[in-house]
């Protein structure tokens, strides 16, 4: 009998692809999952993200030395200790700027009142700090609050749950006025990078039967029909995948698209805020030394330059999140769509189902999502959005499984807005009688 892939929810915000569930965690209260025993650089903890406080800087000015206190920054534990600074938590980080109406600082202080992360969620308060962020004058950090407060309002966290209310604001945050001068998009979309992982043979779980390949097909056709550049990871460490997400945090600019795909196992470690990790190949079931949270990769999307990061989920639990309102592609403003989401960051995840266990073997060796994420991109003939890939998804997968796929925006991860496009670089050789356009699905 095979593996089975699951579906997991993550810590409020994030939605990665899991080909197998190890269970749930071991008993006992929330983790503490930023160390290993082995050290930092060994175990890759010292590429975490945190909230650094620096020293002050001191200055001369009329014969007297000033301190003269430095802002905070999100960075990895690495460079804070490397300049000098300690970590603390984000209360202490970013109170003082946000309580002076900083609009970075409000949304930083609002996005860890959601999370809970310096101890109970605070929606009401996150809500407060958000409504302050939007009357900034700051587009980015505007548009990134009007966003999550929209969120709030979808889902009823901290405010009264209105569908209409929360529609508006999405709309608001995205501009959506005006149309396209041309029939085709003018847009430089910029350079594209992905990090593929795949994991099929643990050390100390249950082994996987697809994964790896998925992986491979998954980086062969975006190497070769789409121009991406691939990074293949199959059976990595907790330390070789954070290492590569350093990586890409620290080489990657606005000129930059990142698409990220991880199959492997992974499990929910808490269930009433759905917090989730990834198990890479050195994970064990009964110690989470070696797990790498959601949370964590949400954080270092979140100091990435890149315009816009996608996260393919084909894994267990992703229905806990959100089906965020966004508004219809209609055909005749495809141009005028594409153009104005490429203006703005995104940061989205794209899930195969909801909270059900979905087969790990499917058709041709590859999962049944794997098979119809690589069919969609093998048909289109020119630039695929991500919401019209979800919808050939919505239409083909559940055909043959139970799955539902999900595709939502990354929460407390800067996305304020824009879509993830695949441009295709290589001419399809298939016959264009025989197929039915991605573009199509959906109208």
């Amino acid at each position: 009998m095979s593996m089975m892939r699951f579906l997991l929810g993550i810590s409020l915000g994030l939605v990665l692809a899991m080909a197998g569930c190890s269970g749930q965690g071991p008993a006992g209260g929330l983790p503490d999952l930023s160390g290993a025993a082995d050290g930092p650089m060994a175990s890759g903890t010292a590429f975490l993200i945190g909230d650094c406080v620096l020293p002050p800087r001191t200055r001369a000015a009329g014969g007297l030395v000033m301190e003269v206190p430095r802002r905070p920054l999100k960075t990895t534990r690495a460079e804070c200790r490397e300049q000098g600074g300690r970590i603390v938590s984000s209360q202490q980080a970013w109170a003082p700027l946000a309580q002076r109406g900083d609009p970075e600082a409000q949304n930083y202080l609002a996005d860890s009142l959601v999370r809970g992360d310096d101890g109970a969620v605070d929606c009401q308060e996150a809500a407060a700090l958000y409504s302050q962020a939007t009357a900034q004058a700051d587009p980015s950090q505007r548009s990134r609050a009007l966003f999550s407060l929209a969120y709030l309002y979808e889902t009823g966290c901290g405010v009264p749950q209105d569908q209409e209310r929360a529609r508006a604001l999405y709309a608001s945050a995205l501009a959506l006025e005006g149309n396209a001068t041309t029939a085709e998009p003018r847009v430089d979309f910029g350079r594209f990078h992905a990090l593929v992982i795949g994991n099929d043979r643990y050390r100390h779980l249950p082994p996987l039967e697809t994964a790896v390949n998925d992986a491979r097909a998954v980086a062969d056709l975006l190497r070769g029909q789409y121009g991406f550049e691939v990074r293949l990871l199959t059976d990595a460490t907790r330390a070789e995948l954070l290492e590569s997400l350093e990586s890409l945090r620290r080489r990657l600019t606005e000129e930059d698209n990142l698409l990220i795909y991880y199959a492997g196992h992974g499990v929910i470690y808490d269930e009433e805020h759905q917090r989730g990790a990834w198990q890479p190949i050195d994970a064990r079931h009964d110690s989470r030394t070696h797990w790498i949270r959601t949370r964590d990769v949400t954080d270092i999307v979140d100091t990435m330059l890149a315009q816009r990061v996608l996260i393919v989920a084909d894994s267990c639990f992703s229905g806990a999140w959100t089906r965020s309102v966004f508004p219809d592609l209609y055909p005749d403003k495809v141009a005028f769509w594409i153009e104005r989401l490429a203006r703005h960051r995104a940061r989205l995840t794209l899930a195969s189902g909801g909270l059900e266990p979905v087969p790990d073997r499917g058709p041709e060796g590859h999962s049944v999502f794997a098979t119809h994420f690589l069919a969609a991109l093998k048909e289109n003939r020119d630039i695929l959005v991500g919401r019209r890939l979800y919808a050939y998804l919505e239409v083909n997968v559940p055909y043959e499984t139970n799955q539902e796929p999900v595709y939502a925006p990354m929460r407390h991860a800067a996305h304020e807005g824009g879509e993830f496009f695949f441009k295709r670089v290589v001419e399809s050789t298939a016959d264009a009688s025989d197929k039915v356009a991605v573009a199509s699905v959906g109208e």
